[in-house]
């Protein structure tokens, strides 16, 4: 499709070398971006007259009959997303959710590198070409950042993928699990401004009925299962199904429902990147040294940090899991609230106070006042370490059973 550019003058490190193939009919893959310039992927035709993949090839603005831009090229802006939004029949964007998006920079960075399969789906088909009967041997290449999907076949297919990257590149290697779609990326986008400062119920009810816009467009079903198990996932199979409960038959008042559930959308965050992996950025701590929790009658250390959206996540530098020597964080599982509420007070550390127990309540998701402390540990207990000698599955089983019977009193 697009051969390297020479003129660039660079090696490249070719790799991920795998074998595709598809015994029966299959549907065309949902238009995604998987790997990003200047990586390039490559497809070596085994089976003759044979379609090759589907690219997208994205048109300048479009013009309707007032005169004005339909559809941008590209989606790589919140201003580019706004515009698509509005032109797609999804009404004015509410002016708080505006604020958030530009406000946040995980949002810039995931349209500069993904945004464009966020156009609508019909869009994106007619835009799509392919060479529908290549020959044995031929090899196709492709530049990364291209919106393009495996293509709908009628029997035997077999490609050998590989990608090239540029030797001493910043730019990751190519990972096959990461894949965003349209309803992917949208998805996201719901989960990063669920809880954001500003964003309430009218906010999240937008951003659900452009992320429903996506699901029914979308001819590939079955979104919902690269969602963790929780009230989203179950929002996302509704939506893909048309099936809704009884008390919201239809797809509005089962929107609206889902909207005014604050705990809707934990911290999802797609392809293995989960609650181990903690993204300090955005992170201000707010405990003070030595700061203390209960946990089945035993006291462990513990750093709070607070999130942008107010919320908070704990931290447990000494708890580490015994295979993977990972440290324990409270706070990132799908429907986490905690809260830190702190007490009208002068007293601070170094212009900004810090909470030692004493002075401020740490909330569960369920509303329990967690018991802190900084001074003297109590009498009966000692910080206990995780024993390097247990296993993780009898581990985690305890620290579950322990999160039920922590003391709720302060």
């Amino acid at each position: 499709l697009q051969p390297l550019p020479p003129s660039q003058g660079r090696n490249y490190v070719f790799g991920n070398f795998s074998l595709i193939v598809n015994y029966d009919p299959v549907l065309a893959q949902a238009p995604h971006i998987d790997l990003l310039a200047p990586n390039y992927q490559f497809g070596l035709m085994l089976t003759d007259m044979s379609p090759g993949t589907l690219f997208h090839e994205p048109t300048e603005w479009k013009e309707d009959s007032g005169g004005t831009a339909a559809y941008p090229a590209h989606i790589r802006t919140v201003g580019a997303l706004l515009h698509t939004w509005r032109a797609q029949g999804c009404g004015e964007p509410p002016t708080k959710l505006v604020e958030a998006l530009e406000q946040e920079s995980r949002v810039r960075d995931l349209l500069t590198d993904y945004g464009d399969v966020l156009a609508p789906y019909a869009l994106l088909s007619k835009n799509m070409r392919s060479r529908p009967s290549l020959k044995t041997g031929s090899l196709l290449s492709l530049p990364g950042s291209v919106v393009h999907a495996g293509p709908r076949t009628s029997g035997f297919r077999a490609v050998i993928f590989f990608s090239a990257w540029p030797e001493g590149s910043e730019v990751a290697e190519y990972d096959p699990d990461t894949q965003y779609t349209g309803v992917l990326l949208s998805a996201q986008l719901v989960c990063l401004m669920w809880s954001q400062v500003g964003v309430g119920e009218a906010e999240r009810r937008y951003l659900l009925s452009v992320l429903a816009t996506h699901i029914e467009d979308c001819h590939v079903k079955g979104m919902w299962t690269h969602f963790d198990q929780g009230e989203f996932s179950e929002c996302i199979h509704r939506l893909e199904r048309g099936q809704f409960p009884r008390k919201t038959p239809t797809r509005s008042a089962y929107l609206d429902s889902c909207a005014k559930r604050p705990a809707l959308c934990g911290s999802w965050v797609p392809f293995g990147r989960g609650p181990d992996t903690v993204d300090m950025r955005g992170l201000t701590r707010v405990s003070a040294d030595g700061l203390w929790t209960m946990w089945d009658n035993a006291a462990y250390e513990v750093v709070i940090y607070r999130r942008r959206d107010g919320r908070v996540i704990l931290h447990y530098p000494f708890w580490k899991d015994a295979k993977t020597g990972k440290e324990f964080w409270e706070g990132l599982d799908h429907g986490d609230n905690y809260r830190l509420e702190m007490d009208d007070a002068d007293d601070n550390d170094n212009g900004r106070r810090l909470f030692d127990g004493t002075n401020g309540s740490l909330m569960s998701t369920e509303g329990d006042v967690i018991q802190c402390g900084t001074r003297k540990r109590p009498a009966a207990t000692k910080r206990r370490l995780v024993n390097s000698e247990e296993s993780s599955s009898n581990q985690r089983n305890r620290i579950n059973t322990a999160r039920k019977k922590r003391a709720s009193r302060r």
